[in-house]
């Protein structure tokens, strides 16, 4: 087997892993795919992912950091690095990283989603207003169900009681269920529409 046939193994077996959220032997895979080719985004961003996974937030950054150097218009390692940030409870360092996600790829819920709980931590309530309901709008079925909850607090914080109320009373209605990570899957390629990592939220 040539060494790009190798690699391409590698990459592929790594990744079926990572969806199963076993970041332990996806690490390992990978780490054999970057004695291949040593400087290739998705070799550091699959790392960062499956560190991310693994619970290691801080390695997680790094290998995010990696995937810039290389790539400094990776929308899915400015989340990836968001993500661990707010892992590490580094709100600021989280929103900075999430904002340049935002900029580079618009449009993506999960990024919404995690902004908005940076700015909550940051204790920004309209901002964290703005990032809650710019996801719920962008696509509803598919943002995480705590989205409207979370945005309820974030109202009820700036003061603006009767639109919480009215947010509680429709997220009840509507018995939306599972915890913030129920949708959540593994970014494993340089866009960040191919997936978005699976322990995000950092619960």
């Amino acid at each position: 087997m040539s060494p790009s046939d190798q690699f391409l193994s590698l990459m592929n077996a790594g990744k079926n892993y990572l969806d199963q959220g076993d970041a332990t032997n996806a690490l390992a895979i990978y780490r054999k795919a970057q004695a291949i080719v040593p400087n290739d985004a998705d070799v550091h961003l699959n790392l960062a992912n499956s560190h991310l996974v693994g619970g290691a937030a801080g390695e997680a950054i790094r290998e995010a950091d990696e995937v810039l150097k290389i790539d400094p218009n990776s929308a899915a390692a400015y989340f990836v690095k968001g993500s661990a940030c707010l892992r590490l409870s580094n709100s600021e360092e989280a929103a900075k990283a999430l904002e340049n996600a935002k900029k580079i790829e618009p449009g993506v819920t999960a990024t919404s989603f995690q902004l908005g709980l940076a700015r909550i931590a940051l204790k920004q309530w309209d901002e964290a207003i703005a990032a809650f309901q710019e996801g719920i709008r962008m696509d509803p079925n598919r943002l995480h169900s705590a989205a409207h909850y979370l945005l309820a607090q974030a109202l009820l914080r700036a003061g603006r009681q009767e639109e919480a109320q009215k947010i509680l009373q429709q997220h009840q209605a509507g018995g939306e269920g599972g915890g913030p990570a129920a949708n959540e899957k593994p970014v494993r390629a340089s866009s960040l529409q191919a997936g978005i990592t699976r322990l995000a939220c950092g619960g």
